[in-house]
């Protein structure tokens, strides 16, 4: 990759855009759209820059069957008994979940959810930002951040002062580490969790998906 620029389309609602015909668009509602520029070594000091399109919206029969289709490498969840319980979920208000979508092919989606199963969050009534993934053909593109941009914006409508997310700690997710610093998240100071408990200090664990790291980021 060569770079990456994410912007908001000039043309979103916040902002008027040319109409040649204003009798026929003056009342028309034009839909946000998210843009951002992937950038592919084509040949030897040759780059080729591509311009996509994103949605992001809420969690529908629609784009889970676009995520189960996908194949979205290390980390995708394409299991429909799960996007079964996660749509469940979302229509019980126990969590939101969006999508990031271009032209129907799903790019990668995340969860915010109200009770964390973190015992320091659900006790704090800090939200968590759960699951975050992203397709393996759309990695380091910004899909991610824009994801949890979203979700920490609907955190922030509901008056929190503050969300939480939960990492793992071996390579897999030295991505995930780099990209939650750059944001602004920062150790909750309460150590490491196995299984959701806190670990002994001397005690042996499996570095594995259950061993996570929290962390917290203010709001507003």
């Amino acid at each position: 990759p060569c770079g990456l620029a994410s912007f908001t389309s000039p043309y979103g609602e916040s902002q008027n855009r040319p109409e040649r015909n204003p009798s026929r668009f003056s009342r028309a509602r034009i839909r946000p759209r998210t843009f951002f520029i992937e950038c592919r070594l084509v040949q030897i000091h040759q780059v080729r820059c591509y311009r996509h399109a994103m949605d992001i919206e809420p969690l529908n029969e629609t784009n889970i069957h676009a995520i189960i289709e996908s194949d979205g490498g290390n980390g995708w969840k394409n299991s429909p008994v799960t996007w079964a319980d996660r749509l469940r979920k979302n229509r019980t208000k126990e969590q939101i979940t969006l999508v990031a979508l271009e032209n129907s092919q799903a790019l990668g989606y995340g969860s915010l959810v109200w009770q964390s199963a973190y015992r320091r969050f659900a006790e704090s009534g800090v939200p968590e930002i759960h699951d975050v993934a992203t397709a393996k053909q759309f990695r380091r593109l910004g899909v991610a951040t824009k994801i949890i941009d979203r979700l920490e914006g609907i955190a922030a409508q509901r008056n929190q002062s503050l969300v939480g997310i939960g990492v793992g700690l071996y390579a897999d997710y030295g991505a995930a580490q780099k990209l939650y610093a750059s944001l602004g998240y920062v150790p909750d100071g309460f150590g490491v969790t196995y299984c959701g408990s806190p670990v002994e200090p001397g005690a042996h664990y499996a570095v594995d998906d259950d061993f996570i790291l929290w962390l917290t980021k203010p709001l507003g």
